[in-house]
């Protein structure tokens, strides 16, 4: 408990929530109706942030089933951008 208590990254934010998701419905409804909306894996494949971005891989964080911490969305984002081409 004591790092929960002491690290100001981990505690839930003082945002207020509502009027955060308010802000979002009101961007999210402004948007046109062919517009896709993702919301991406906390995880990508190993490796991935070494080969799409110039991260040292030695500073990102592993898991045990072949894949690694989301350091950056755009990385998911170019990967599904590949994907979506490659179907074209």
């Amino acid at each position: 408990m004591r790092p929960y208590r002491s690290d100001r990254f981990v505690p839930p934010a003082p945002t207020n929530f509502t009027a955060l998701r308010r802000t979002e419905d009101a961007l999210l409804s402004a948007l046109p109706d062919d517009f896709v909306i993702l919301v991406f894996a906390p995880v990508l494949p190993l490796a991935v942030h070494s080969a799409v971005a110039t991260v040292d891989p030695r500073k990102v964080i592993a898991t045990v089933r072949g894949s690694e911490v989301a350091a950056d969305p755009t990385n998911a984002l170019a990967l599904e951008v590949s994907l979506r081409r490659s179907l074209v």
